[in-house]
């Protein structure tokens, strides 16, 4: 059966990740579009969504996902998409218009339905939910691109909306968001027009621009195919340009990947292809999937890094990768492709930061039990595990360098504890990987400054 992901998030509470597509089962478990890959297997949420409608009862299609918080170590998330009904673990099912939040152990619809319209993309921070796509307003009887949800009742059009589709919204962690598609301007609360070519700030109250791609004309848009936030709040935004405009400051050139700072537009990279997704490595590194839509489908160059010599490919996938997320010490990518790393990978596969190795899904430990507390850590943290016999402890940073070896011998049956001084390492994360008899697992540690 054809399956696709079109999104994959860390789990919000520190460990697996969420992926959402279309697809029906993921190994042995049986999910419908939205599923949990967690200490090496597959678990679903509830009986997944469903588009049950006229003489119809498909899969339900899920375009994206806003991760919400963790609840008593149980993820909480919206999801969005053409879906009509979810299933709940009893097997009982509720009516869910296209939008959908998993409590940490059920399925709920929001109190006021999505308006009408086709969501693409879902962002939530500061206790604030976007989406953004295709979005209907009937009190401005006209298409707006992008509304909110702050009190948990009530959908807001931002300003007066976009004029043109929203593909993607990334909040900026101080209660706004950045927000790119296919329009050239957005409209202000007060009517006013503000020209910003797919691209622009929500601050929480009002549209700013601070920059885009330069448009050939004054009905040209410059599409913006990608974007994400990176570990240092700068903005990485990938698409269909070649120079970007800026305020108050010369255009610069950036060959369809740009940085920008906060103040100050960049080239990130000069590529040939279009991304179609972006990922921050710890150590500043940017990654980029590309698609086979709007890039010759050449099955090993589909994953690229930028590395000390400019683009390098990555992982022989060979198909497009629309999504790229961080966690457990691995990259994971998911999208349209059937092979990964030379090996037989559908939808999803993981790159192993610390091996360098691609591998259909993570490996994970028999016998062992890795736990890290606290992490985040500032100064130290203590890993508990049960093991016996030989034994051997170490710690990793995300380009694969041994940084500690915290043991390396043999221990006698039973649980163990060793404590970690993180205080003279650089802020990232970090592979804590302990290898036994009974196997090998691996842990990540962030450090915060």
């Amino acid at each position: 059966m054809y399956s696709i992901a079109h999104q994959i998030v860390a789990s919000p509470c520190g460990e697996g990740v969420i992926v959402v597509g279309g697809f029906e089962g993921a190994g042995d478990a049986f999910v419908h579009s939205v599923a949990l890959w967690s200490q090496g297997e597959w678990r679903a949420f509830g009986g997944g969504l469903r588009s049950i409608g006229w003489n119809q009862d498909a899969i339900g299609t899920v375009e994206a996902i806003a991760s919400a918080g963790c609840d008593g170590g149980l993820p909480q998330f919206y999801v969005a998409g053409t879906f009509t009904s979810a299933i709940q673990p009893d097997g009982s099912m509720i009516d869910v218009d296209r939008i959908a939040l998993w409590d940490g152990t059920a399925w709920q619809a929001l109190s006021t339905p999505l308006p009408q319209g086709y969501p693409l993309t879902l962002a939530y921070g500061n206790g604030t939910l976007y989406v953004g796509g295709s979005i209907y307003s009937e009190a401005q009887s006209e298409y707006v691109g992008a509304i909110k949800m702050s009190d948990g009742h009530t959908w807001e059009v931002l300003g007066r909306g976009t004029v043109g589709v929203v593909n993607e919204i990334v909040a900026d962690g101080n209660g706004g968001a950045y927000v790119s598609g296919g329009f050239q301007t957005v409209r202000q609360s007060n009517g006013l027009t503000l020209v910003v070519n797919g691209l622009a700030h929500w601050t929480g109250t009002e549209w700013a621009w601070i920059g885009g791609p330069e448009a050939d004309g004054p009905y040209s848009t410059s599409t913006i195919t990608a974007m994400t936030l990176g570990l240092d709040g700068a903005l990485y935004v990938g698409g269909d340009f070649e120079t970007f405009a800026q305020p108050n400051r010369p255009v610069t050139p950036a060959r369809h990947l740009a940085k920008w700072s906060g103040s100050v537009w960049a080239d990130a990279g000069p590529m040939e292809i279009l991304p179609r997704s972006i990922a921050l490595l710890p150590d500043g590194r940017v990654v980029v999937g590309a698609s086979s839509e709007v890039y010759p489908p050449r099955p090993r160059d589909h994953l690229f890094i930028h590395g000390e010599t400019g683009w390098e490919t990555l992982g022989n996938v060979g198909g497009s990768v629309y999504t790229l997320a961080l966690a457990d010490s691995r990259l994971y990518l998911g999208g349209d492709f059937r092979a990964a790393g030379g090996m037989p990978n559908s939808t999803v596969a993981a790159y192993e930061l610390a091996q360098g190795t691609p591998t259909e899904r993570p490996s994970a430990a028999s016998g062992t039990t890795l736990r890290a507390t606290p992490n985040p850590a500032r100064d130290a943290t203590t890993l508990r595990f049960d093991a016996s016999g030989e034994t051997r402890l170490a710690v990793f940073d995300a380009l694969g360098r041994e940084v500690a070896v915290l043991l390396d011998g043999p221990l006698a049956p039973g649980a163990h504890e060793v404590r970690f001084a993180t205080g003279a390492l650089p802020a990232g994360v970090y592979i804590a990987r302990l290898v036994t008899g009974a196997g090998a697992q691996s842990r990540t540690l962030t450090v915060v400054r």
